[in-house]
């Protein structure tokens, strides 16, 4: 059974160490031109958590990796651009936070309402893999039809970058400024400042939810429930499988692809 992986992004690597986890052999199609932009974070709850997406990755578990591809992170929230940083908001705070956003609030707002966590630093993950994974990937047309005329039978498809048409919800925005900031000793700084048009800033960027005079690239993001969708040609045994935020359009993320694609027993 072949496997294919559209997309040579974080999700498109993180897909690829699953299968390689999973003794499944893959090829990736990509254009070569994706930059994993300095924020990408995999959430983790403890030891036995974070040895087993060391194990995915192929990363050793020693004192040096464990110093070199995790960290501490802590959430600071701000009403006057970084001057006072404070480790937990008042009420007023989280609301004119998300009223300059016109949103809601739900679980997943202001990471999860976590003020600290731990994290494996996907930048760096993403690279290993990028090397690790350097034979698998083939820079090719990677339209749609391209792809269905080369694989068309026995074949599971892993979508990361079309939309699937079964979704249709419209992305937010996010606009990356690469940019030094004094953010007090945080990772993250919430600007509930409501005159802002800042959502968030870390010591090396500084994150937009309208468009700025400049900046340097530009995320979606997605406040509905992750999900992956999945469809099969029964008679061809071609599984497409629609599995990132691109794809979905929804608030998937990576430790949801790593549960629907790692069965350990």
């Amino acid at each position: 059974m072949k496997n294919v992986i559209l997309g040579d992004g974080i999700t498109g690597y993180i897909i690829a160490a699953c299968l390689n986890y999973n003794n499944e052999d893959f090829v990736i199609y990509g254009d070569g031109n994706y930059k994993a932009p300095s924020i990408l974070l995999l959430k983790y709850k403890n030891d036995e958590e974070r040895d087993k997406f060391f194990h995915i990755f192929e990363i050793p578990i020693t004192e040096e990796n464990i110093s070199e591809y995790t960290l501490g992170v802590n959430v600071g929230f701000t009403n006057d651009y970084c001057l006072s940083v404070y480790n937990k908001p008042n009420q007023i705070m989280i609301d004119n936070y998300l009223a300059k956003q016109e949103r809601s609030k739900n679980s997943s707002s202001m990471s999860n309402s976590d003020t600290s966590f731990l994290a494996i630093d996907l930048k760096r993950v993403y690279k290993l893999l990028q090397e690790k994974y350097k034979d698998k990937f083939i820079e090719d047309d990677i339209s749609i039809e391209n792809i269905k005329s080369k694989y068309n039978k026995d074949v599971t498809i892993y979508n990361t970058i079309f939309k699937t048409e079964a979704n249709n919800f419209e992305p937010s925005i996010e606009y990356i400024c690469v940019r030094h900031n004094d953010t007090k000793g945080y990772y993250y700084v919430y600007d509930c400042n409501k005159n802002s048009n800042i959502k968030r800033l870390t010591p090396l960027t500084t994150e937009y939810f309208e468009k700025p005079d400049y900046y340097d690239f530009i995320i979606k993001n997605y406040y509905e429930e992750p999900k992956i969708y999945s469809t099969c040609n029964i008679k061809s045994n071609v599984t497409w499988i629609d599995i990132s935020r691109n794809a979905t359009k929804t608030q998937l993320k990576q430790e949801d692809i790593i549960n629907y694609l790692v069965k350990d027993e």
